[in-house]
């Protein structure tokens, strides 16, 4: 690896996290340099997960055909606050980033005490969702005990939002959900996110009129990801199969993120795109499949509700499990290990061209 790969990778992971707390961002920078040490041996081998994503449910209160999650495959729910502080306790260097989703996080009775656990052990709680259950009447503990950050679903303005989530009624839910989070002071903590779809695509200005208007000042746009099944989803959107209805065509794509970055500055929003692609990227993206080195198993970690853990969620055969308390052994395990030196030799699942983790 060159050393401008090695420059270019770790101002990569440094753009991932700009949107941390500063106390989180000064205990990220003094990892990347282990990290990247890992990198270069090539033994299969990495530092402390920076981030670790816990599926905390697969249930949801919407029914977003795009969704890669398989409804089917429902997984018991026993990762708790206990688990998670079982998995934190101890933990070397930096406490990692705990990143809390689903399903909906928020169908959990016991959000608030996971919240708080997390937070005592020193991490930085991130939570998305889809906004639509967050009220006084549902989450009046966010008063006192809120997360660090909320990324919150919003994947165009009314009527486009429900129509690509196939949920009458979730853009009112969710910009309610934003409007209290307002009203608690907690509008720095939020971001949105927008997946981009052929519903929404020349929506794009009216969006970030939204944004902007509800004084959010970051955004995130998510490329549509190949799905690993092919899965068709019979929902009454026209939105087609699981990626986001279909392909986009590239030279509109192009078009879109070149008047999304300016009109993001224009209006003081912070943009980012996941992944960040140029030109010629984009169109390999949109044309053929996209694959180029990934970096995600190295230092990030995901755990289903059942405490199985998996490099990625596209790769389900788990890899250990983390509610026996051990997650750093299974981290550095020899499958572990075997997955990650394998990245470059073998063929990988299909779900890896067009990764949104790339």
């Amino acid at each position: 690896m060159s050393g401008r790969c090695i420059n270019e990778e770790a101002g990569k992971e440094l753009k991932r996290i700009e949107q941390l707390p500063p106390r989180v961002i000064f205990r990220f920078l003094s990892a990347v340099p282990r990290y990247l040490f890992h990198r270069l041996r090539k033994d299969g081998r990495s530092c402390p997960p920076l981030v670790i994503t816990i599926e905390l449910t697969r249930r949801c209160n919407l029914s977003c055909p795009y969704c890669y999650l398989d409804k089917n495959g429902e997984r018991e729910e026993l990762i708790n606050e206990e688990t998670i502080a079982g998995i934190l306790a101890g933990f070397p260097g930096p406490p990692p980033v705990v990143h809390l989703t689903g399903g909906e996080p928020f169908l959990r009775t016991d959000l608030s005490d996971i919240v708080s656990r997390v937070q005592a052990a020193g991490s930085c709680c991130a939570v998305s969702t889809n906004g639509t259950l967050i009220s006084r009447r549902n989450t009046p503990w966010l008063e006192t005990a809120a997360p660090d950050r909320f990324t919150i679903s919003l994947n165009g303005p009314a009527g486009v939002h429900d129509r690509v989530t196939g949920s009458p009624g979730s853009f009112r839910r969710t910009m309610e959900g934003i409007g209290y989070l307002t009203e608690l002071g907690l509008l720095e903590r939020v971001s949105v996110n927008f997946l981009f779809h052929h519903v929404n695509l020349d929506a794009t200005g009216e969006f970030l009129r939204l944004v902007g208007d509800t004084g959010i000042r970051t955004a995130g746009f998510l490329h549509p990801m190949t799905p690993a099944s092919g899965r068709e989803s019979s929902a009454p959107t026209g939105c087609g199969d699981r990626t986001a209805g279909g392909p986009l065509d590239p030279g509109r794509m192009a078009a879109a993120v070149g008047f999304i970055r300016r009109e993001g500055k224009r209006r003081g929003i912070g943009i980012r795109f996941v992944p960040e692609l140029d030109s010629p990227e984009i169109l390999r993206w949109y044309s053929g499949g996209y694959v180029r080195s990934c970096r995600y198993p190295y230092f990030a970690v995901r755990i289903d509700p059942a405490g199985e853990v998996y490099p990625c969620h596209n790769f389900r055969n788990s890899l250990g499990n983390a509610r026996a308390g051990r997650l750093l052994e299974i981290w550095n395990g020899a499958g572990y290990r075997r997955f990650r030196a394998g990245l470059g030799r073998f063929p990988r699942p299909a779900g890896c061209a067009n990764c949104c983790k790339i």
